[in-house]
């Protein structure tokens, strides 16, 4: 479909269905197997300085990129069948004003995608709610509940919900800070209480046990407090059990994708049958890996390259006050309380 990341590639499929594209005259990945485990291993000079660089980078806040992109197994493209983005889009920065403009744009983009890729529920607007300037029709109503991640990714879901009058709950994942870097994670926590770490970069940064339980602690600390002021973990309904009413998970970029997974699987445990994540902006590799821990990933920027900024897809990029995010969707749910939403 035009909807999905294509790239002019020649393309062969693997076993498990993952499609793989490598560029026209390079060898493909079993002529490079064992030349990358060489590169990789301890005797060759990239083995030998890669954790130096990593933990180089992660004072910049590029970790995660930074790992991906200087992997030798990360030499050829791959696309996968449930990733969509926006082709005009594609490896641009600066594309959205902020999160409120990305919010009307994935806003308009979601109805084609969404038939696109055949998901349930695209069902009447009953309700009929009035909107400025609604993208959708009364034939044209997604069955969705959207839930923002904070604090960045409720502007998006709020003007999300907003123009697609969709319910807005909210996520709270947070990351676990490095001691040194307030952008940096090394792991997750959860609002259902879960401590997911990134194992691979916890071995290169070298922290204590004792400093570790620290940064959990903070971490648990602050989702447990924005869980509160949010007004409670979130549940599902029948709806979403049942796969009629589907899990839309907003952020406002994936970098990592650390906190994103672990949503993903807390929804999972919760019984959510159908998940997906929209996002205005992510970086190639941790999209597709997206790709396989949700049904679907809608991600109107994806960009490729040596690092990755979220920063970089918005003309106006600035941290969102807590206070300010709570506000949002305090007056959200003031403006269209439950019973004058899709539910």
């Amino acid at each position: 479909m035009s909807s999905h990341l294509s790239l002019q590639l020649r393309e062969t499929t693997t076993s498990d269905g993952v499609v793989v594209l490598t560029e026209s005259g390079k060898p493909n990945t079993a002529t490079k197997r064992s030349s990358n485990a060489y590169l990789r291993s301890k005797n060759h000079i990239f083995g030998k300085t890669r954790q130096k660089v990593v933990r180089f980078f992660s004072c910049f806040g590029a970790v995660d990129s930074v790992m991906e992109s200087w992997s030798p197994e990360k030499t050829e493209e791959r696309i996968a069948p449930n990733v969509f983005c926006m082709d005009t889009l594609t490896d641009r920065q600066s594309v959205f004003y902020d999160r409120i403009e990305a919010g009307k744009i994935l806003a308009r983009w979601l109805p084609q995608v969404w038939k696109d890729a055949g998901l349930p529920g695209t069902r009447t607007n009953a309700k009929n709610i009035p909107t400025t300037s609604s993208p959708t029709t009364q034939s044209d109503q997604l069955s969705a509940v959207v839930y923002g991640i904070p604090s960045g990714g409720i502007p998006v879901a709020a003007t999300i919900a907003t123009e697609l009058q969709l319910p807005l709950r909210v996520a709270v994942v947070s990351k676990i800070l490095l001691p040194w870097n307030t952008e940096v994670g090394c792991g997750a926590v959860s609002f259902r209480g879960t401590v997911k770490w990134n194992e691979p970069f916890l071995h290169s940064i070298g922290l204590s046990k004792e400093r570790l339980q620290k940064q959990v602690e903070e971490a648990t600390a602050k989702v447990n407090r924005r869980t509160t002021a949010f007004g409670g973990a979130p549940t599902l309904s029948p709806q979403e059990e049942r796969g009629t009413q589907v899990v839309v998970l907003v952020d406002d970029g994936l970098a990592s994708g650390w906190t994103m997974t672990l949503a993903v699987e807390e929804f999972r445990k919760m019984g959510a049958k159908h998940i997906v994540i929209v996002v205005p902006t992510g970086s190639y590799d941790v999209v597709l890996r997206m790709a396989k821990v949700a049904d679907y990933v809608f991600c109107a920027n994806i960009r490729r390259g040596p690092s990755f900024a979220v920063a970089a897809a918005y003309e106006n990029w600035y941290d969102e006050e807590e206070e300010q995010v709570i506000e949002l969707v305090r007056s959200f749910h003031h403006s269209y309380p439950p019973h004058k939403v899709q539910q």
